[in-house]
């Protein structure tokens, strides 16, 4: 494999050296940066001289859609999509002018998993979520520092929005930028967070915080201190609420419930204490 340091290199900051590596393990290694595909929206005009066809003739660039007032995009995962961005940015810098008030959105694809989201689900993530968007220095008041779902809430100028037309996860706190090397960073967080998010929706992360978000304090206490002898009974009634009140919830409780089982029992036990014990630290 190549040093791994090289190839972070190029994926920051020379992603047309990517698409000549051919040893396997380097290549799924850079893939990781973008395992999705994205969408990205530039409010931005066009230059004096603006050409769509020059967007449009990017290789492999998945769809373009421009006006006089904003530019979109949709890019595929992995070393296509390094190499999409890269281009679309060197357009960006001949076709439009820079808009210093204007920003951009990503679009982080969850066609796989969106499906599963709930108001209880994104509740019980908002506040892990919003800080590492914390990180990205927002500074502008249009978007509140919120996540919606734009099926589900009535009011979504927020900083990460479920986009229900698209399935995917729109995060619309980028300031304005035209350089590969200022946006990507960003994007590469922002799959990281959406990855972290699927995990917890499609089951790989077990007894996340996503099966309780309905629990308080006292009651978590009162069920680790009654110990195992009555796990089962306490998964029942804890099934039995999730149904009344949340579908949703109730399915994704069903699915590790019955990965639970395949695990012994006394690992399993030890786990979800440790899982619940880590909620009432972060209460």
């Amino acid at each position: 494999m190549i040093d791994k340091n090289m190839l972070k290199e190029c994926v920051l900051h020379a992603p047309l050296a990517l698409p000549i590596i051919n040893q396997q393990e380097s290549i799924d290694y850079i893939n990781k940066a973008l395992p999705y595909s994205v969408g990205l929206e530039f409010e931005t005009p066009d230059a004096k001289d603006f050409s769509l066809e020059d967007f449009q003739n990017i290789p492999d660039i998945m769809h373009v859609s421009c006006d006089s007032k904003e530019k979109r995009f949709r890019i595929s995962n992995g070393i296509v999509g390094l190499v999409c961005l890269y281009n679309i940015t060197e357009q960006l810098k001949l076709n439009c002018e820079v808009n210093e008030i204007g920003g951009i959105h990503f679009h982080i694809d969850m066609t796989d998993s969106f499906n599963k989201l709930t108001k209880s689900i994104i509740s019980a993530n908002e506040n892990w979520i919003l800080k590492e968007l914390d990180t990205w220095e927002y500074d502008g008041d249009y978007n509140s520092r919120n996540v919606s779902h734009d099926g589900l809430d009535e009011e979504y100028s927020t900083w990460l929005k479920f986009n229900n037309q698209f399935s995917t996860a729109e995060i619309r706190i980028i300031k304005m930028s035209f350089e590969y090397d200022v946006l990507i960073p960003k994007i590469i967080h922002a799959c990281k967070i959406i990855k972290r998010l699927k995990n917890l929706l499609i089951g790989k992360d077990h007894f996340s915080k996503i099966i309780y978000p309905e629990l308080d304090n006292s009651e978590i206490i009162r069920y680790i201190n009654k110990g195992s002898k009555d796990i089962d009974e306490k998964i029942e009634k804890l099934k039995d609420k999730l149904h009344q009140e949340d579908l949703g919830a109730r399915q994704e409780f069903l699915e590790h419930q019955k990965e639970k089982k395949d695990l012994d029992r006394i690992h399993s036990i030890k786990f979800m204490k440790s899982i619940v014990q880590n909620r009432i630290k972060r209460v």
